[in-house]
């Protein structure tokens, strides 16, 4: 389960960098208030530019507490092999 979340914090996280770099780019490169709010509805699915920096910088928020809550998941788990090893006088290895 630890893998899978890692896997989908990258995911939120990459595919939101990239919107939000559409965005920046949008927001800067269209000459009028009217370009910028087509071209956003066609490229971002949002209204205007700014609405989507706004959506892409909460969604990459997201992506980044799924990552440390991930992070922090599997710290639990070497900490609990540890424990149980311990125990076991079996040799101990770190997931991460």
């Amino acid at each position: 389960m630890t893998k899978l979340a890692s896997l989908l914090a990258w995911i939120i996280v990459v595919v939101s960098s990239i919107r939000l770099g559409v965005a920046v780019f949008l927001a800067f490169g269209s000459e009028t208030i009217a370009e910028n709010e087509a071209s956003s509805r066609i490229y971002l699915g949002a209204a205007n530019s700014g609405e989507a920096i706004n959506e892409e910088l909460l969604t990459l928020l997201v992506g980044v507490l799924i990552g440390v809550f991930a992070s922090i998941s599997r710290n639990v788990e070497d900490i609990k092999r540890y424990l149980e090893n311990k125990e076991g006088n079996e040799e101990w290895k770190p997931l991460g």
